[in-house]
């Protein structure tokens, strides 16, 4: 269509795009087109720009920009280079020192006036697993101090909202605490669920769902040492080890995890897309 436009002799049009798979239309359809790239009138000309080609951008802008990115997008985003989503998702920025226990918690931090933010995020399951990580915020770092975890397909027994919502209700104390319950960050497809907690008492708002987005800014902050994970979290550690891309997705230009094994990350990744903030992760 915007070829089409360009019917005055010496007519250029100039577009820019951030890298992505190698399989996007752009990169296979365009920029890889000999007829493109080799053919006599020589029509496109494409040359790859990154952050240290700009003389305007302060170096200390460029450090606070360089760290909201790492692994994959610090390839594509930064290096500006068309690379494919494959493997273990975290396998960058998982280390030992993500990892806390009682010992190296911060003293205070579950107490009232030790953190800024508590919350319970919640990726919701009825065939598929149930997951629910109890998260408190210091303002500088997440720290995912429980977990709350039904697998029904290992259990061999389904449960109902209601229950779930009894389960809820004593994970974050009992009902004779209601006055300290933590806010509810839930997935915005589980309406019925949502409805639930409200009639019990919650507080609950919508996690924000862009997966991609909220992947990256999980992958920056557990690579800034701003999550930490507690030990004893054996089910949301197990699958941050196990999340991957799926590749065969990936060959045909869709990114997505691998729909297997993902509650827990899923619920995390609720947490920190609807809270965290970009400034934040940033340092500024």
């Amino acid at each position: 269509m915007l070829l089409s436009r360009m019917s005055p002799k010496g007519a250029r049009l100039y577009a820019t795009t951030n890298p992505d798979s190698p399989y996007h239309w752009v990169k296979t359809e365009v920029l890889d087109k000999a007829n493109y790239r080799r053919g006599l009138c020589r029509d496109l000309h494409a040359i790859t720009v990154t952050l240290d080609d700009n003389p305007n951008l302060p170096l200390e802008y460029q450090e606070r920009v360089k760290r909201s990115y790492t692994g994959i997008f610090y390839r594509r985003f930064i290096l500006g280079e068309w690379v494919l989503a494959e493997g273990a998702i975290y396998r960058d920025v998982l280390t030992d020192d993500t990892f806390y226990n009682n010992a190296t918690r911060p003293v205070g931090l579950i107490h009232r006036n030790g953190h800024q933010e508590h919350w319970v995020s919640v990726d919701v399951g009825t065939v598929n697993a149930f997951a629910a990580l109890d998260i408190y915020d210091d303002g500088r770092t997440v720290w995912v101090e429980r977990e709350l975890y039904w697998d029904s397909r290992r259990q061999g027994r389904q449960k109902t909202d209601s229950q779930y919502a009894d389960d809820l209700v004593v994970f974050v104390g009992g009902i004779e605490n209601q006055r300290n319950w933590p806010g509810i960050i839930i997935d915005p497809a589980a309406a019925h669920f949502r409805t639930e907690l409200i009639n019990r008492g919650f507080f609950v708002t919508d996690g924000k769902n862009d997966v991609l987005e909220g992947i990256r800014k999980v992958s920056s902050m557990i690579g800034l040492k701003k999550i930490r994970i507690h030990e004893q979290n054996k089910n949301l550690i197990g699958e941050m080890h196990s999340y991957s891309w799926d590749d065969k997705r990936a060959k045909l230009g869709f990114e997505e995890p691998v729909k297997d094994h993902d509650h827990a990350p899923d619920a995390l990744r609720y947490y920190v897309h609807t809270r965290i903030t970009d400034w934040r992760i940033a340092g500024w």
